[in-house]
């Protein structure tokens, strides 16, 4: 198991957009699931309701019409207490039926045709109580349903998670990949290339989920953008990952990864489980949508010049260091001047030898006249 703790380019001043976007999908969790709370229990309330009388409804008559999209919404073990009948001409309504069977049978029946109407009117209005309530489910509100899909709700779905662990891997990946994403693209553009990339990888999504009813919520196609952007302006940026695995024995540390290789390897894995996955909750073609617009973008505008790249951060990097040496070259300089200044201003610019003996005799051929 690998882990990402963090690379040398996280610095917390230079990427505001990407914090407030953290914030964000922190306070819409906090809100969502506030509201969802309660909504989540008045669901149970309806679906024990709505099992009772199902269970009524089987024990007496078996005959029960509920709607398919309301059939689709209920739990696995209530779905075989009911008989889907799903030809409009056999769903018949309780008034009908009790018609069809006045005029149709004998008189002693009446009494259990009613049975089953009343049965049937009470299953409608527990089915209908049923799908109010799981309609305000903050996922159903602001998720995005490929069944009726909204640009709306393309949005919002970008800021709504569906629990914890959805929400703090989301945004300790952003928080990574935007450490880098944010730098390269300039704050305004950066929000912009964030949002419409996160719009797109919920519509790659859409067209690998046709007429789903599943809503789809979460940053993570967003996010894939991010990481596809890191992936083409700094492939050879470390992220330092912690590892560990079982097996022959137990083992665990850290370790170096260029994103180029482990961003890479992601995707790969992302495109596997795109094309193999079938139901498995995780919006795969979300993922593998947002990484390619991402790094598209990512490199047609760094051959553009209008972001910056590894090249530049190298370039700015080794140009600063050239004006650090050269500001220490002056300040070097500056000091031996005052000191020769200070030397001067003693009288002279040199240091006066004591006389000595030794310094008092004299040279030959130097004021010395030979007999």
């Amino acid at each position: 198991m690998l882990f990402p703790l963090g690379h040398g380019s996280i610095r917390p001043a230079d990427m505001p957009v990407t914090l407030a976007l953290i914030a964000t999908c922190c306070v819409v969790f906090a809100i969502t699931e506030s509201t969802g709370d309660s909504v989540r229990r008045e669901l149970s309330n309806d679906i024990d309701r709505l099992a009772a009388v199902l269970q009524r409804a089987a024990d007496h008559e078996p005959r029960v019409v509920v709607a398919p999209e309301t059939f689709e919404l209920l739990p696995s073990s209530l779905q075989r207490h009911v008989r889907l009948i799903l030809d409009v001409d056999d769903a018949t309504s309780c008034y009908t039926l009790e018609l069809e069977t006045v005029r149709a049978e004998p008189p002693e029946r009446l009494d259990a045709t009613r049975a089953a109407c009343e049965l049937q009117r009470d299953v409608e209005a527990e089915a209908a109580r049923f799908v109010e309530s799981y309609a305000r489910l903050p996922s159903q509100r602001w998720g995005y349903s490929p069944a009726h899909p909204t640009l709306s709700s393309a949005v919002t779905s970008i800021f709504v998670h569906g629990g914890w662990g959805h929400l703090l891997g989301n945004i300790w990946y952003l928080f990574l990949a935007g450490a880098l994403a944010e730098r390269s693209w300039g704050r305004g553009r950066y929000l912009a290339f964030y949002m419409l990339c996160g719009v797109f990888a919920v519509f790659a999504h859409q067209a690998a989920s046709l007429g789903s009813d599943t809503p789809l919520v979460g940053a993570s196609g967003a996010i894939a953008a991010l990481l596809g952007a890191c992936w083409v302006t700094h492939p050879s940026t470390d992220v330092k990952f912690a590892y560990f695995w079982m097996f022959p024995r137990p083992r665990f540390g850290t370790v170096d990864i260029a994103i180029g290789f482990a961003v890479g390897a992601w995707f790969v894995l992302q495109l596997f489980y795109a094309f193999l996955s079938d139901g498995s909750g995780v919006a795969f073609w979300a993922h593998v949508g947002g990484f390619v617009l991402g790094a598209g973008f990512s490199w047609l505008f760094a051959r553009w010049g209008w972001i910056h790249t590894e090249t530049d951060d190298t370039n700015e990097r080794v140009a600063r260091d050239v004006e650090v040496l050269r500001e220490n070259m002056r300040t070097a300089g500056g000091a031996g001047r005052a000191a020769a200044d200070r030397a001067g201003a003693s009288g002279g610019y040199g240091v006066v030898a004591k006389p000595t003996p030794e310094n008092q005799r004299p040279r030959p051929g130097v004021g010395v006249r030979r007999p």
